[in-house]
């Protein structure tokens, strides 16, 4: 173990035996834990971007919560194989686009008109309000959307995880185009050489 290790471990635990203590070995063993050394999996958070990281599987996936919660990288080996066409978290986040992995609602793919059904009756979209578009819309209003809270950031032995929620019905605007109150928790898990984003949304 390098000397370093020893001296941070030494600073923060204060190495006195004492009477019925299980000895050095299993002390420095404890802290060595805390410190995360040799742990498979990390989840950490640099600025707007949140990174999920599988050491074994050399996969680092890079999620911005403050542009529609998009997974806009996933490196496999170094290599990100997803498609990014921008070259910094600014430029996305001035021209954002779809790319990486979105999430595309309260629909996704084209209508074929500016409304939609549910439950035998005609929903129109109030198209002067702006954030539907287009004579057929396509993907819903909240790709992009800045609104999204990240609840939990943690790691353990066996994943990964991001966790964040949208608030649809808290937003006027959101309510009178799709009027469904509902939440939106979404979580990125990175576990066994793969990503998984798992979707739940509950009224």
């Amino acid at each position: 173990m390098p000397h370093r290790i020893l001296r941070a471990l030494r600073s923060t635990s204060g190495f006195r035996r004492k009477e019925g203590d299980n000895g050095l070995g299993h002390r420095l063993g404890t802290r060595i834990r805390d410190l995360g050394i040799g742990a498979p999996y990390f989840a950490r958070q640099n600025g707007d971007v949140v990174q999920l990281q599988d050491t074994k599987a050399q996969t680092v996936v890079s999620i911005v919560p403050s542009v529609g919660n998009i997974a806009f990288e996933m490196k496999v080996k170094g290599q990100n194989v997803l498609r990014w066409p921008y070259t910094s978290i600014e430029e996305f986040k001035s021209r954002p686009a779809l790319s990486g992995i979105p999430f595309l609602g309260p629909w996704a793919n084209r209508l074929d008109e500016q409304a939609f059904y549910a439950n035998g009756r005609k929903y129109a979209f109030d198209m002067e309000l702006g954030n539907v578009r287009g004579a057929i819309p396509i993907h819903g209003f909240l790709t992009t959307t800045n609104l999204w809270q990240v609840v939990e950031t943690k790691a353990d032995a066996v994943s990964a995880w991001l966790t964040s929620r949208l608030e649809f019905s808290r937003q006027p605007m959101w309510m009178r185009q799709w009027p469904f109150a509902h939440t939106i928790e979404m979580t990125y898990r990175c576990r066994t050489a793969c990503s998984r984003c798992a979707r739940r949304s509950r009224t």
